[in-house]
């Protein structure tokens, strides 16, 4: 089992992702993600894009497959921490990736809370 790069933390009940775009590459992705995030106890995960500078295709279907495993497991999840470049490459893809996001860490974790309420 391959071991992240990306450090899991919690903040306000949340899982917080700082992605580290290399684990993207892992084998078992989704299972070593949740993996760690189960070891915090949370339902709610932000994942924290400001370590990657640059963003492909192939890293977007990883994310979006990330994001749909997580969602099948029962967890909300948020996106954040978007550049410019980032978010432009998202724009491109809009038809095909189907991620919320939200400006920074806080502004996710109130989304999540906002929503949870609602």
């Amino acid at each position: 089992m391959a071991t992240l790069d990306s450090k899991v933390s919690q903040l306000r009940g949340v899982s917080v992702v700082d992605l580290c775009i290399e684990d993207l590459n892992k084998e078992k992705l989704c299972y070593a993600f949740c993996k760690e995030i189960d070891a915090t106890g949370s339902q709610q995960v932000v994942i924290d894009l400001t370590l990657v500078d640059v963003i492909v295709r192939a890293d977007l279907e990883k994310l979006t497959a990330l994001n749909t495993g997580l969602k099948m497991m029962g967890r909300k999840v948020m996106f954040c921490g978007l550049n410019p470049y980032t978010a432009a490459v998202l724009l491109t893809f809009d038809a095909e990736v189907s991620i919320d996001t939200e400006l920074d860490v806080d502004h996710a974790i109130e989304a999540l809370s906002y929503s949870s309420e609602h």
